[in-house]
C-alpha cells in the first residue's frame, strides 16, 4: 500500500486545525499538527502567521517543498513573505474548496495557466498553445467563472472584453485584491486599444492576434525553475 503524502499544519486555533485536518485528510494526506512533525519528507507545510519562525528554520534546514501561509493580514506584500521561503499566502477566512485548490496547485507537477476567453476559436488557440508550452490549461468563459479557478492556478491570461459585466479589467481588480503580481501574474489580451489606467497591475498586455513566440517569452519570465523542464 502506497504511503500517504505528509502535510504538516501549524495552527494555534483548534477550530482552524479541525477544518484543515478535514480538508487534508479528504485529499488523501496524512495530517500532522505539531512542530516536531516538521521533516524533510513532508510534501507541504501550512503555517499560521504566528508560526512564521518555523518557515525560516525549515528552509534553513534544507526543506525544498511547498510552504503556504494562512493569515488574516492583507497589508503585508507577498514579496516580504517570499523572502523567507513562503510559496503562497492564503487569506482567512478561507473555504475548504479554496484550500483544496491551493494545495493541489502546490503539490502538482504541472504549472497551471488560466485562460479567460469567451470566443471559442481564441480559447481553443490558447488551450493548444499552453499545452504546447508543456503546461496545464484551465479554461473559463468569463471573469465570474475565472474567479472560481483563481486559487488553483499560477498565472492568468484574460481577454478584456467578455460576456459578463466584470470583464478583464474587473477580473484584474478582483485578483489584485488578494494577490500581488509576484504571487499571481496576470496577462491581459485585446484586439482593440487597452486602457492603461485600468490595466495597472497586469504584468503584460498582448494585442490580438497573439504572437506565440512573444507569449512564450512572457510565460517563461514567470515559470519557476521546477516547472521549466516541462516546457517544449
Amino acid at each position: 500500500m502506497a504511503q500517504k503524502p505528509i502535510a504538516v499544519h501549524l495552527e494555534p486555533n483548534e477550530r482552524m486545525r479541525a477544518f484543515c485536518a478535514k480538508t487534508l485528510n479528504g485529499m488523501g494526506f496524512s495530517y500532522r499538527s505539531r512542530q516536531t512533525d516538521i521533516s524533510q519528507d513532508m510534501q507541504i507545510l501550512i503555517v499560521n502567521s504566528s508560526n512564521l519562525k518555523y518557515v525560516k528554520e525549515t528552509r534553513d534546514a534544507g526543506y525544498k517543498g511547498k510552504i503556504v501561509l494562512l493569515t488574516a493580514d492583507t497589508s503585508i506584500p507577498y514579496s516580504t513573505y517570499q523572502s523567507i521561503g513562503v510559496d503562497e499566502i492564503a487569506h482567512k477566512p478561507i473555504s475548504g474548496t479554496e484550500l483544496s485548490q491551493i494545495i493541489k496547485k502546490h503539490t502538482s507537477k504541472q504549472y497551471h495557466i488560466l485562460s479567460v476567453e469567451d470566443h471559442a476559436d481564441s480559447q481553443s488557440f490558447l488551450e493548444n498553445t499552453i499545452n504546447m508550452f508543456g503546461h496545464e490549461p484551465v479554461l473559463a468563459k468569463n471573469a465570474e467563472q475565472a474567479l472560481k479557478h483563481v486559487p488553483g492556478v499560477h498565472m492568468v491570461i484574460s481577454d478584456i472584453n467578455q460576456d459578463d459585466s466584470m470583464g478583464g479589467y474587473g477580473l484584474l481588480r478582483k485578483v489584485r485584491e488578494r494577490y500581488d503580481g509576484g504571487q499571481l501574474p496576470v496577462v491581459l489580451t485585446s484586439c482593440s486599444d487597452i486602457d492603461r489606467s485600468k490595466s495597472r497591475g497586469a504584468q503584460a498586455i498582448l494585442q490580438k492576434p497573439i504572437d506565440v513566440r512573444y507569449l512564450r517569452t512572457i510565460v517563461k519570465m514567470f515559470v519557476p525553475k521546477q516547472y521549466s523542464s516541462q516546457e517544449n
